[in-house]
């Protein structure tokens, strides 16, 4: 005896259908997570890998990176405006168990940061930037954050 519902089984009947794989049926997209991106588009994560090296080769806030961050800019709001993505619809509600430590850890941040700024910016009472400059001296951790950040923005984007 078989499970198939062509067979007779009553207890098949009540299976789940199959689900199928097409942009109708996903409600989020195609793409939810950076990896599907990167499967499905190559050129997305090869362009966004080629922008990140070259934005982790500039120094700080000088004309180089800012001439690249706004042609980068441009070229994806133009890309947008041609071919806008599928969008995930927002939650309902955000509910106090999801919210809460986020505004505790930005209340944190913002307090350390006002409390290091009226004392200055000393070794007993460092800023955030203080402390990670030494970090973001390496090209790695540019490129890594910077990479971090444009999956950050792709996820806003898709919102």
């Amino acid at each position: 005896m078989t499970n198939h519902p062509d067979e007779g089984d009553k207890a098949a009947e009540f299976a789940a259908p199959p689900i199928e794989l097409t942009r109708a049926a996903l409600p989020i997209g195609p793409y939810t997570t950076a990896w599907q991106l990167v499967q499905a588009r190559p050129w997305a994560a090869v362009s966004a890998l080629t922008f990140a090296a070259t934005l982790g080769l500039t120094r700080g806030l000088t004309a180089p990176p800012q001439v690249i961050l706004a042609i980068f800019g441009w070229v994806m709001c133009v890309w947008l405006a041609v071919r806008p993505m599928d969008r995930r619809p927002a939650p309902a509600r955000l509910s106090w168990i999801g919210v809460l430590p986020w505004a505790v850890v930005i209340l944190v941040v913002a307090a350390l940061e006002l409390y290091s700024f009226f004392n200055g910016s000393t070794y007993e009472h460092p800023t955030v930037s203080s402390l990670t400059d030494p970090a973001f001296d390496t090209f790695g951790v540019r490129v890594a954050f910077i990479l971090g950040w444009l999956g950050a923005g792709w996820h806003l984007v898709r919102r």
